[in-house]
């Protein structure tokens, strides 16, 4: 998610909205960081 490569992180954003329902990753993303703000930003980006 954090390549400037647009299809890689269209990809990568794509994994992680997939990966999101386990709870350890949520774990990871809901921690003391911005992971949450990032991904959310990412998918707002236009095409």
């Amino acid at each position: 998610m954090y390549e400037e490569h647009t299809m890689l992180r269209r990809a990568a954003t794509e994994c992680m909205s997939n990966l999101v329902v386990q709870e350890e990753v949520t774990k990871h993303f809901t921690g003391d960081n911005d992971r949450v703000k990032l991904v959310v930003l990412l998918c707002g980006e236009e095409d």
